[in-house]
């Protein structure tokens, strides 16, 4: 299995490496791209739309190596209502509330599947539903805004899918093992691109779908006995500490500055 889940990583490496070039060149060509301003690192225009190659490398080898069969058909539709509503915000714009919309509906799609904060260790619904909507759309957001320097976003979310990956290998989870390492594989090879100074940048449809999916796979899998509640509900907190951390202190500076929070600046813990 492990053996499998390497090769299948780099074959997910393989693709990005191949498609981020055709990707840059379809970003210049339809003037896709992030233009420099004053609360933003890049000092020259730098194409969006990273997160296309990312995104068809990991749901090209999922149906390879055959784990999509593992994935409820309302989970896959949700995780393309996240990456559509990002490419559309990539290429037009969207307000940040309606991406919140968006991001509420596929969780409450994800909630319908059956995936909840807590499965297994009783949590009340009245508690397991806003928690879970809570997770999922927060750290969905968290990635989004930690997409704010070179390698930054990609780099972080190979490290949260490499040791999901083995937290879920050695707990005998291999589905979820193999869809973590593809994560990861995906954003390794984005990262010979997206290295400072960045060739391309993920954008929204890489950044926000990424987010949803380490969400969802450290929601899917969670322990399902009240023994492991440290497991199931701490694990994930910990390896998403960055991007919680990030966030909460991006939100508390940005409202005590009354400015909006989904407004760019130069107020991450990566600048400070």
């Amino acid at each position: 299995m492990l053996n499998d889940n390497i090769t299948y990583a780099v074959i997910s490496i393989l693709i990005v490496l191949f498609l981020t070039p055709l990707v840059i060149s379809l970003a210049n060509k339809t003037k896709v791209v992030a233009a420099p301003s004053a609360d933003r690192w890049h000092s020259k225009p730098t194409p969006l739309l990273g997160g296309i190659s990312i995104i068809i490398s990991i749901t090209f080898v999922a149906f390879i190596s055959g784990i999509y069969h593992s994935l409820d058909s309302i989970v896959l539709i949700s995780i393309l209502i996240i990456f559509l509503s990002g490419l559309y915000d990539d290429i037009w714009g969207m307000l940040p509330y309606v991406k919140l919309l968006f991001q509420i509906i596929a969780s409450s799609l994800i909630m319908a599947s059956g995936i909840v904060v807590g499965k297994g260790v009783l949590l009340p619904d009245f508690v397991a539903i806003p928690l879970t909507i809570f997770w999922i759309v927060g750290i969905t957001n968290a990635m989004n805004l930690l997409d704010n320097m070179d390698g930054l976003c990609s780099g972080t979310s190979f490290v949260i899918s490499s040791f999901l990956g083995l937290l879920f290998y050695f707990d005998g989870q291999n589905d979820l093992s193999t869809l973590s390492i593809l994560i990861a594989g995906a954003n390794l090879g984005f990262l010979y691109y997206n290295f400072k100074p960045a060739k391309i940048f993920m954008g929204d449809s890489g950044s926000l779908t990424l987010g949803f999916l380490l969400s969802l796979i450290s929601l899917m899998g969670t322990f399902h006995t009240k023994s492991h509640i440290l497991f199931s509900l701490g694990i994930p907190v910990i390896l998403m500490s960055i991007p919680i951390f990030d966030t909460t202190l991006v939100t508390i500076s940005r409202k005590y500055l009354n400015r909006p929070i989904s407004q760019g600046g130069k107020d991450h813990l990566s600048h400070r």
